[in-house]
């Protein structure tokens, strides 16, 4: 995680960056079998009055 500095009206935003170590078809199962889980989807659930979602992105690592 990392925290926005010298971000103008963005400074003290928070940064996360997860990492998965399949595929996108290996992550995309993960993620629904971790949304099928009640418990878990109650507590993502809880998540949005901690916090608030500006935007997301997807990454691709390449090599030069």
């Amino acid at each position: 995680a990392w925290r926005a500095t010298f971000a103008g009206d963005a400074t003290g935003t928070v940064i996360v960056g997860l990492e998965h170590p399949g595929s996108l078809a290996d992550f995309a199962g993960a993620w629904e079998k971790i949304q099928a889980d009640k418990s878990v989807a109650k507590w993502l659930a809880g998540l949005s009055g901690l916090r608030t979602i500006v935007s997301d992105s997807l990454y691709n690592q390449i090599s030069i």
